[in-house]
């Protein structure tokens, strides 16, 4: 997907579920050929979505549930 895209199907995930908490996973990222631009890739996906989700002061701050320690 070019930047458009990542942009626009984050966007419609974020106004989809902008009312209820939700984490979103990315997997299945094969490397179809060269590895450094697959790389690349997965760095500007990881910049878009910051961009959308963790800049936006709209969105309610969630924190990670705490787990305790096993002894």
């Amino acid at each position: 997907a070019d930047e458009k895209q990542m942009r626009y199907r984050l966007m419609e995930i974020k106004v989809t579920c902008y009312d209820v908490p939700y984490m979103l996973f990315f997997d299945g990222i094969n490397p179809l050929g060269d590895i450094d631009e697959c790389v690349e890739k997965i760095r500007q996906l990881d910049r878009i979505c910051h961009e959308i989700f963790h800049c936006d002061p709209t969105r309610p701050r969630v924190e990670p549930e705490q787990t305790p320690l096993r002894s």
